[in-house]
């Protein structure tokens, strides 16, 4: 399988180069095209193996500028690159998740919440993720799906429409098929918590793991006088995808407003949270990482100094 992948171009190509043995003969099978789209094939017959092989060689070197043997070479301009491929996921026809996306306008009179996508569609995006795991810089891919074309980012975890005038981007998911549950976002593990400041040894950053709520007195998290730019790290046991947070402002008056949420892949959401005490909820577009980090952008009650939090939680499912 080899792969001309050029977003910036608008190209995403693929080829398929096969050396295929009968009972009578030998085949040299090629088909390429637009990612998506079934392409065009040709069969070439030959009598002799050493003939296929030569064959199969020298279109592979066309493709790619390499030999067979260099085949995981980096590779060369604007040529094909090798692609590696889940023999595995392969021979089960990618089923082993289904891809959803998220409606929250109103388009075609849909209410907000998950769809799936087309069966096609799905075993589409499940090749190219499989794809992406197994062969690096592979993160944005270009899909045809009939008349659309979509641009498919598989760490932001999003589709855009590209021939669509107002080129809607909407978020998207992977959801395991052997386990309905895992599209239920979950509690996640939090392996590590550090913050800008603490406000001595009573109100640490750990405090918003205690489950301590409605206390005041050390129970909770509270920084050492700050307000905007106040910050706290919470680092996650392994990569899942993360689509929602709980947020418990202190008891006291200094509580956040508005804050930037960045994770791993470089990304960023603002959240604007209430002037309350209540564990709120708050969706996230999905996106997959190892981390979050909150920073405090404005803040509720500007007379209050000693900002913080009493719970954080996030939620997410594998991935």
């Amino acid at each position: 399988m080899l792969a001309l992948v050029d977003p910036v171009k608008n190209k995403d190509k693929f080829f398929i180069l096969q050396l295929i043995s009968r009972v009578d003969d030998y085949v040299v099978y090629s088909r390429w095209g637009r990612t998506g789209a079934l392409g065009q094939s040709l069969h070439q017959n030959f009598d002799k193996v050493d003939d296929g092989i030569k064959c199969f060689r020298t279109k592979f070197e066309q493709k790619t500028g390499l030999t067979w043997e260099n085949r995981d070479n980096p590779m060369i301009g604007n040529k094909y690159r090798y692609i590696k491929q889940n023999f595995s996921e392969k021979r089960d026809g990618y089923e082993s998740a289904r891809w959803q996306y998220w409606v929250d306008d109103g388009v075609d009179e849909k209410t907000s919440k998950w769809y799936d996508y087309s069966a096609t569609g799905s075993i589409q995006v499940e090749q190219l993720y499989q794809e992406h795991l197994l062969n690096g810089n592979l993160t944005n891919r270009l899909v045809e799906s009939g008349y659309f074309a979509y641009s498919v980012n598989l760490v932001q975890m999003t589709q855009t429409n590209m021939k669509h005038p107002k080129r809607t981007t909407r978020r998207i998911r992977r959801v395991l098929s052997s386990d309905t549950a895992a599209s239920i976002p979950q509690k996640l593990n939090i392996q590590r918590v550090t913050a800008s400041s603490n406000y001595g040894s009573s109100y640490t950053c750990e405090n918003v793991l205690n489950g301590r709520m409605g206390q005041d007195g050390g129970a909770d998290w509270s920084t050492n006088g700050e307000g905007v730019g106040a910050w706290i790290h919470l680092e996650l046991e392994t990569a899942k995808m993360v689509t929602q947070l709980k947020f418990a402002g202190r008891v006291r008056d200094d509580k956040f407003k508005r804050v930037r949420v960045s994770f791993s892949d470089g990304s960023l959401q603002e959240l604007e949270f209430p002037n309350n005490a209540h564990l709120n909820s708050f969706d996230l577009s999905p996106v997959t990482t190892t981390f979050i980090r909150i920073t405090c952008l404005t803040c509720h009650n500007t007379a209050h100094i000693n900002r913080g939090a009493q719970a954080i939680k996030i939620l997410g499912v594998p991935v």
